[in-house]
């Protein structure tokens, strides 16, 4: 069940970082767009308990690393930003996933599923991330500049518990959408080089959360493009009913910026 989607996003690698060079070669006039292509290489931690229906003892705590084995992975990630003046939109898209293979040293139940001690388990965690962003300039000085805005965040968490042995498989699918509040700013460190970050918090209420921050350099060495590294943490907070859990992913990114 493992290879198909792997060699899938294998091939999605390439092709985000790999932006047409011509993209600096089209029109610089207003509206300024900026396109970033990434790879996002992310550790995962945290836990879930996800039950049947809310029935007591239908579902146990998982720990994403100790009890599922879910492994770091390189991640694509593309994201566009279209500067109108005072007003700048942002679509991102992440797409998140993991996999793992662990033999269980305790039984654990997944969603009213018992896979007792010593079951061979595969483990594909799929956690989709798309980001809506809307934000103007704060503060302008020297170069520098504060952008603070709104926007949305829609994550899609799907995880599949396979028993290798008996071709037996459960999943469970969550899907939310979350209202943000966003900031980022960029000010220059030295010739060609600046520093910038991106900070957010969406949240529907205390059980559904997400923090989303980034760290990163740039090295600009054409007015079109330029380079970039950092680092990147987010953590998804899920607790409706008796379902619950955290989520941490975070690990170095890079990639290029494309402006045209």
């Amino acid at each position: 069940m493992f290879d198909r989607r792997s060699e899938r996003r294998k091939l999605l690698l390439p092709l985000l970082l790999l932006a047409p060079p011509t993209a600096g070669c089209t029109l610089s006039e207003p509206p300024r767009t900026e396109v970033r292509t990434a790879l996002f290489s992310p550790v995962i931690y945290g836990d879930l308990k996800i039950t049947q229906g809310g029935q007591p003892g239908s579902g146990t705590r998982m720990e994403l690393v100790n009890d599922l084995d879910l492994e770091p992975g390189d991640q694509g990630n593309l994201a566009a930003d279209v500067d109108f003046g005072p007003v700048r939109i942002g679509l991102e898209w992440l797409p998140l996933w993991f996999e793992g293979r662990e033999e269980l040293d305790e039984g654990l139940v997944f969603r009213g599923t018992t896979f007792p001690e010593d079951t061979r388990l595969e483990t594909e965690l799929e956690l989709q991330t798309f980001r809506l962003r809307i934000d103007t300039p704060i503060v302008e000085r020297d170069g520098a500049v504060l952008r603070g805005g709104l926007g949305l965040y829609y994550w899609d968490l799907d995880i599949e518990l396979e028993d290798v042995d008996s071709d037996f498989e459960d999943d469970r699918q969550f899907s939310r959408m979350l209202p943000a509040v966003m900031f980022s700013g960029e000010m220059p460190a030295a010739r060609g080089f600046s520093v910038a970050f991106d900070a957010a918090f969406a949240a529907i209420d205390q059980g559904r959360i997400l923090w989303d921050f980034e760290a990163r350099g740039r090295w600009t060495f054409q007015h079109w493009m330029s380079a970039f590294a950092g680092f990147r943490f987010l953590r998804y907070q899920l607790n409706e009913d008796t379902n619950d859990g955290t989520i941490d992913v975070f690990g170095p990114v890079f990639g290029f910026d494309w402006r045209f």
